[in-house]
């Protein structure tokens, strides 16, 4: 177990734009442990950028690209996100594939996820036809195609130069009309769901990283000012047990002094 530590605390949540900035996201911009810059209370790939107090909204880094944080449900446990290469254009143009380091094992795809093949630049009297997919024509990107599914298994680039698979939000009205809503749906973003550490924040802890050249290590469960090897099962059991022994000596101070109340014939 780690040598408790004093003066650590996650502080009070703060605000980028309109986005609410709480545990288990944390701040880039500004050290989220009151002692050190190198120790974080929060998740491993939470860590949000404000560039100003007038942006927007924060940004997120992914391993491959940057994107727009425009909402966190802190009660559902998701965040949605904006790729900023595509974030308010009527005819954007994704650059990069969606990825996110599932080794952390903390961000998933949520069921209101679809994924959308895209097709750039493309020999269209060569493309196969594929049953049960419709090719929608990018209306604004010559000789570009999208589709509602994940296909990049297909050999696209036999046919052409670029495909590239894309999450989004599974809205079915604009998803009808792909060939001109797909600016929109981009914009929609998609969603993640994060997993909790119930370890530690069950028993009313939170997570507390270290962070050095080799990436974040888990520090330990942070449980008021003291951190403990995984939860604050043993500190919740001291505070109790405080509780009970002041709890009794209540008792048997307002027992003598009734006793006492009775002996004086009132």
């Amino acid at each position: 177990m780690p040598s408790p530590k004093s003066n650590k605390t996650c502080l009070p949540p703060s605000k980028c734009g309109d986005i609410s900035i709480q545990y288990p996201f944390w701040l880039n911009s500004s050290t989220t442990i009151t002692t050190t810059n190198t120790s974080y209370c929060g998740y491993p790939g939470f860590g949000l950028n404000c560039k100003s107090s007038n942006e927007k909204y924060p940004i997120l880094h992914l391993p491959n690209n940057d994107y727009f944080v425009t909402a966190i449900d802190y009660e559902a446990l998701t965040v949605t996100l904006i790729d900023i290469d595509v974030y308010n254009r009527p005819c954007p143009r994704p650059r990069l594939n969606f990825t996110f380091d599932h080794s952390l094992n903390f961000f998933h795809y949520t069921p209101s996820d679809l994924n959308l093949t895209f097709l750039f630049n493309c020999d269209t009297p060569s493309i196969p036809i594929i049953t049960g997919f419709k090719l929608n024509p990018l209306s604004c990107l010559k000789n570009s195609y999208v589709i509602p599914d994940d296909l990049l298994e297909t050999d696209w680039y036999s046919f052409c130069k670029e495909a590239l698979m894309l999450p989004v939000l599974n809205d079915s009205v604009y998803l009808s009309d792909l060939q001109n809503n797909f600016g929109y749906v981009l914009n929609l973003g998609v969603e993640l769901n994060w997993v909790s550490d119930r370890n530690c924040e069950n028993s009313r802890g939170s997570c507390f990283y270290d962070k050095n050249n080799q990436g974040f290590k888990f520090a330990g469960c942070l449980c008021g000012d003291d951190l403990q090897a995984h939860n604050c099962r043993g500190t919740i059991l001291f505070i109790n047990s405080i509780s009970l022994f002041l709890r009794f000596l209540l008792l048997n101070y307002l027992h003598a002094f009734y006793e006492f109340y009775v002996c004086l014939g009132f």
